[in-house]
């Protein structure tokens, strides 16, 4: 027992082969504030950047969002198992052992045994001389690793940076359905407000023919302007059924989700409120501090940790696994002797496993690592520049969305005035119909243009939080576990 005890000692000086992770610096991507910037306050990004629409509803559906997205669950059971997987792998440093327990009934064949004593001797077997023994065993065993190479250790080191991936993408996936549920709320309700645009220009145009009619009848005008009319009431009428259409499918986009069924998440949006928008300058702060927060980086940062751990864990296959086993227990053909000193039985030592084919899959294997590392450190690197460029996009489109926004304003202003004005003139015969039809075109035109524009915009802003990955710390392991699920 000395000597095993000495040699596991010395064997305590382990070397861990392969190379050593290190976290690769962003320094070179960013260079202080975005280049599109102008516009946009330097503070860091709301992190419950939702509540700047001032809107109680869709704080409820984020929420819910949360609390039920089925996308987030199974991110959720995902870390659970990337976490229990690093138990496990930890767990590895400790011996494995036995424990058994033997009870058995035993009676030796005389046919095996008189052959035993050949024939010729005439030697009987009798059953007096082949008793039963009952024999009673306990034994326990166990064996343990050395990390001479650092095999185990490679491989916690593994499991913990897919962990931390596993996590990483939680988080990633926690704000994109965030942004997704406003977007999908900013997009039943700017749908609803389309749909009310056209149903006041029908309710309108209706007044029109009516009007036009009536002068018709009155001897005042004639059947041309009558079908204009009809015709361009029949016109706005056609734009209503796809705007009914889209606003089911906004509502129905956002059952799924908040994790509700579609008759369910009607009778929550069954009442229309006015499409929120933020007023203010968005903050959006700097690129370092975009890279530190987006956990799409994370992600792809502990992917290539993982890939190079994996490196070292394949070159440890090229080395001998080294293994002190023990085990004690007792014996005996008598149940009262089974605890004596006479029945104790032991065995220890050291072992050593070497695959020669191991060593011929070696290179290969190595490769392999090596080719996935490389192309995880790819991976990282385009999701830096992708996160980047996708951020300056967002933040010149959001701002080209706001000009555009007030030149719709004022030419939604300026046409209702317009139509206004004519419908007067010709009512008082200063100008013909034709004029009333084309003010209230263009009209129509610029209230579908500014509802869009205001759609649009809301929606330009959703896409710059998302791109900042501005958003609360993870929410989703706490409102989660709290469902109750179908067994």
């Amino acid at each position: 027992m000395r000597r095993v005890l000495i040699a596991a000692v010395l064997l305590g000086g382990c070397t861990i082969i392969g190379p050593d992770y290190e976290e690769p610096s962003t320094e070179g991507y960013t260079d202080g504030a975005f280049l599109e910037s102008e516009g946009y306050a330097s503070e860091a990004p709301l992190s419950d950047w939702w509540t700047a629409f001032d809107d109680e509803s869709l704080d409820a559906f984020v929420a819910l969002a949360i609390a039920q997205n089925n996308e987030l669950g199974a991110a959720l059971a995902n870390v659970n198992a990337a976490r229990a997987q690093v138990g496990l792998r930890r767990l590895d440093r400790l011996p494995f052992d036995t424990i058994t327990s033997v009870y058995n009934v035993q009676r030796q064949s005389a046919t095996t045994l008189a052959a035993g004593f050949g024939d010729e001797g005439g030697f009987d077997i009798g059953d007096e001389l082949l008793p039963t023994i009952d024999i009673f065993s306990i034994s326990a065993a166990a064996s343990w690793e050395v990390d001479l190479w650092g095999r185990i250790t490679r491989g916690i080191n593994v499991a913990e940076a897919r962990f931390g991936e596993a996590q990483a993408q939680l988080a990633d996936l926690q704000t994109i359905v965030i942004a997704e549920t406003v977007d999908a709320y900013i997009g039943l309700r700017g749908t609803q407000e389309q749909l009310d645009v056209a149903r006041e220009n029908a309710r309108n145009q209706r007044e029109t023919v009516k009007l036009v009619t009536a002068r018709r009848d009155a001897g005042r005008g004639t059947d041309l302007d009558v079908e204009r009319a009809q015709s361009q009431l029949a016109v706005t009428l056609a734009a209503i059924p796809p705007l009914e259409a889209a606003v089911a499918q906004e509502r129905y986009r956002l059952g799924v989700l908040v994790g509700e069924t579609p008759a369910r998440i009607a009778a929550m949006t069954q009442e229309n409120r006015p499409l929120p928008s933020i007023e203010r300058a968005l903050p959006v702060g700097d690129m370092s501090a975009l890279l530190e927060r987006r956990p799409d980086i994370r992600a792809a940062e502990r992917s290539l940790a993982a890939a190079t751990e994996e490196i070292g864990l394949q070159m440890t296959s090229a080395f001998p696994r080294v293994q002190l086993l023990g085990g004690i227990g007792v014996q005996s053909v008598e149940f009262e002797n089974t605890f004596t000193e006479q029945a104790i039985n032991f065995s220890y030592g050291p072992s050593i496993t070497w695959s020669l084919t191991d060593l011929l899959r070696f290179r290969q294997t190595v490769r392999a690592a090596s080719a996935r590392a490389e192309g995880a450190f790819d991976t990282y690197e385009q999701t830096i520049l992708s996160a980047l460029a996708e951020t300056e996009t967002a933040l010149a489109s959001q701002r080209a969305a706001q000009r555009q926004l007030v030149a719709l304003a004022e030419a939604e202003r300026a046409s209702t005035a317009a139509a206004r004005l004519a419908r007067l003139r010709f009512e008082n015969g200063a100008s013909d119909f034709l004029a009333v039809l084309d003010a209230e075109r263009r009209q129509l035109e610029a209230a579908t243009d500014l509802a869009a524009a205001r759609i649009g915009t809301a929606r330009a802003q959703i896409t710059v939080f998302r791109t900042l990955r501005a958003g609360p710390g993870l929410m989703v392991a706490e409102a989660q576990p709290e469902r109750e699920r179908p067994r």
